[in-house]
Parts: C-alpha cells; structure tokens; sequence
C-alpha cells in the first residue's frame, strides 16, 4: 500500500512535466523535420538560379567574334535603380513635338553596337525594343491603310517581340487599385519598381557607334545600297521641307527614316560632311 501510495505521490507530481517534456520533444522533432524540408528547397532553388543565371561573361578580349564565341550580353555596368511609374506630358502619340520625342529614345547610329577587333554589329535588345515602340507610334499616326505589306508584316513583328519581352522580365511588382478604372489625368503616379539602369547603355553604345564611325572611314566600309536610296530622299526632302536642329543635330520628323546626322550640314547647299545614322521605319 505505501508503495503504491509513493508511486502515484511521484507520478501526480511529476506527470505535467513529463507530459511538457513528450510535447517539447515531438516540438523540437516537427522543427527540425522543417527546417531539412526547408533546406532541400533552399538546395533545389539554388540549384535553378544557377541553371537560369547568366554566367558571368569572359572579359571582352577574349572572344573571337567569330559565330558563336561572341558575349551574350552587351559588356556594360548593370546597376539597379529605382523608379517611380508616372505619367507624363511628353512622348505623346500625335503632338507636333512627338516624332521627335520618340526619335530620341534612339541611341547615336542605327540601334546596333559593333564589337570586337573587325566592329562585329550586333542588335541590344533594348533599342530593338524601343525601335518597335517608335515603329508603333509611327504606324497610329500614319494609319494602317497608308502602311505596306511589308512595314505591317514589320508591325507585326514588333508587337510580338514586345509580348515576349514582357513576359520574359515578368515583372511581379505589385501595383494597388484597378489601373483599368484609374483616372490617369489626376492619379499621376504608380508603383515603385526596380530597374536596370539604362543610362550606361546608351553610354557604351554611343561611344561605340563613334568607334565604328572613326573606323568605316578609315577601311573605306560604305553604306549598303538600301541606305544610301534613303539618303538621296533625304537630299531632297532638306531641299523642300522645314527642319528642325537641336545642337547641330539634323532630325527629320516626318521622313519615313529615324536619321540622325552629326556635325556640320550647310542647308544652303544641303552639305553633309558626316553621316552617322539611317535606319529605315518600313
């Protein structure tokens, strides 16, 4: 009898603690069962982004340019920078002021960089996306009964390349409210997101663009057939239209070429002593 009674004194007084100790235990065994859960994601996820990560490129130097030992990407700084959506006054579709707007969303040439010991061209992806935006502006003034099979075909071309990009940025910011009923007029502002910095971009390839410049003059490399037809039209439009200069930078707004053209031109007998840029909208 005292020995059952000591038994069961024990077991009431230390039954709680036992009972706190099985749960902390069985605790401590589903955590742990978490955290290896945890961690082969972790390993697994790991293991994609470094499946779907560019590498790092090989210094510049190293490539022969010669198809396919050619960089994947332009070898340029890539910061991040925050930016603030907004609406905005400029890059309209129709104003007067528009064609030039878009046309300086182009950087300095023909929306191609040349690399390498023998200026291989290349296209960025980039301007070739903001090519097709300025090719979509174009199209809505001009109207698609004015367009050609072959500028339509073009259009089409663009508005799937855009497709494409979005979604290969996927872009998962989270903007609030229904943009579908917002009232941009007075709602100016959108979402914050994080962006690659684009401005050592139009850097590296205006500079390579004066590369390639320095360097069709000096091996004599002239303009293919097709530009140099653009060019007699542009004689001849100089000669009968208005023109619009901006630091000696010639910018036609309503020839069918994105033309850009640098130093001196004499409109007195339309002289042009370097031609830097002529890149056909059709």
């Amino acid at each position: 009898m005292l020995a059952g009674s000591l038994v069961r004194g024990f077991w009431n007084h230390w039954n709680w603690k036992v009972a706190l100790l099985i749960c902390l235990a069985a605790a401590s065994v589903l955590v742990d069962l978490s955290l290896v859960q945890h961690a082969r994601e972790i390993i697994a996820a790991s293991k994609l982004e470094t499946k779907y990560t560019e590498k790092p490129q090989r210094p510049v130097e190293s490539y022969s340019f010669l198809y396919p030992d050619n960089p994947h990407q332009l070898p340029v700084p890539r910061p991040k920078v925050r930016i603030t959506v907004e609406e905005s006054v400029h890059f309209d579709l129709t104003q007067p002021e528009s064609a030039d707007e878009w046309l300086w969303t182009a950087p300095f040439g023909d929306n191609h960089v040349r690399l390498g010991p023998n200026m291989t061209g290349f296209a960025v992806a980039m301007f070739h996306q903001l090519h097709c935006l300025r090719g979509a502006q174009n199209a809505l003034v001009r109207g698609w009964s004015t367009m050609s099979p072959r500028a339509r075909e073009h259009l089409h071309h663009c508005f799937n390349y855009i497709r494409q990009w979005i979604l290969c940025d996927a872009d998962v910011t989270l903007e609030p409210g229904d943009f579908t009923k917002r009232n941009f007029t007075v709602e100016r502002f959108g979402a914050e997101h994080t962006c690659v910095d684009w401005r050592p971009i139009y850097d590296l390839v205006n500079e390579r663009w004066f590369a390639w410049d320095a360097y069709r003059k000096e091996w004599g490399v002239v303009f293919a057939e097709e530009a140099k037809m653009h060019m007699s039209a542009l004689v001849a439009y100089i000669s009968e239209k208005n023109t619009v200069f901006r630091n000696n930078v010639f910018i036609s707004a309503m020839h069918p070429c994105e033309i850009r053209l640098l130093s001196t031109l004499a409109c007195s007998n339309v002289k042009m002593t370097s031609i830097v840029g002529v890149m056909p909208v059709d």
